[in-house]
């Protein structure tokens, strides 16, 4: 074979290769999208906030307070003695959650058949407290693994999920450690850097929040 054959076979080659190379490749890795963990948590916080919330009345205190909203009510007035007693009906009597015995009262105006006004509101308490618990997670980077204890939580605390004023406690003191409290880190590109203390102007949100917290439940005292 000459050798300008065989330069003419090598070139040939060489353009081959090259056009080889140069041809696009399909990557077969598969990736879920960063936030799709989260996404799932939430989902998952949101589901077992449903099933543990959404159940049967089994608190015999249930009726009582909303025996008392309906006497708040009628009268206009909250009661100075306790009446509903016979053996000590003229002890004095402080009815800390009367605002939650009034508003369980007008949940069941609007559903009169059915205990569903007062079972709703006790979702709607556990998932705000739970939405704050899940958008400091978020913010600190930390979402599924404090999902996961948030879920762990909600089911060793389910004999509390009745309708009854210390529901309220549960909300009020989330929105409290919220309000108090700054994320200590956060995502940043992939990167956890350090926070600033909050604003002093959400302190002073804690001033309408005890307000309101204190005529739900006395729990606002802890």
């Amino acid at each position: 074979m000459s050798p300008a054959h065989r330069r003419k076979q090598h070139r040939q080659s060489s353009s081959r290769e090259s056009a080889i190379s140069t041809e696009p490749t399909t990557s077969t890795d598969f990736r879920l999208p960063v936030w799709m963990p989260t996404l799932l948590t939430c989902l998952a916080v949101a589901a077992a906030v449903f099933v543990l919330t959404y159940r049967p009345i089994t608190d015999p205190d249930t009726w009582f307070h909303l025996e008392l909203g309906e006497w708040i009510s009628a009268n206009n007035t909250l009661p100075r003695t306790d009446p509903f007693s016979y053996t000590a009906g003229d002890t004095p009597y402080v009815p800390s959650g009367w605002a939650t015995a009034w508003l369980m009262f007008q949940l069941d105006k609007i559903y009169p058949d059915s205990s569903l006004g007062y079972i709703l509101m006790v979702t709607v308490i556990i998932a705000l407290a739970s939405l704050l618990v899940m958008w400091r997670a978020r913010r600190c980077g930390t979402s599924v693994a404090t999902g996961l204890l948030l879920m762990a939580g909600l089911t060793a605390a389910v004999v509390r999920f009745s309708p009854r004023p210390d529901v309220f406690s549960i909300l009020g003191l989330t929105a409290a450690l919220t309000l108090m409290s700054a994320p200590w880190i956060s995502r940043s590109h992939d990167k956890r850097t350090p926070q600033s203390p909050p604003a002093a102007w959400r302190h002073w949100l804690l001033v309408p929040l005890i307000i309101v917290w204190a005529n739900l439940h006395a729990g606002v005292l802890v």
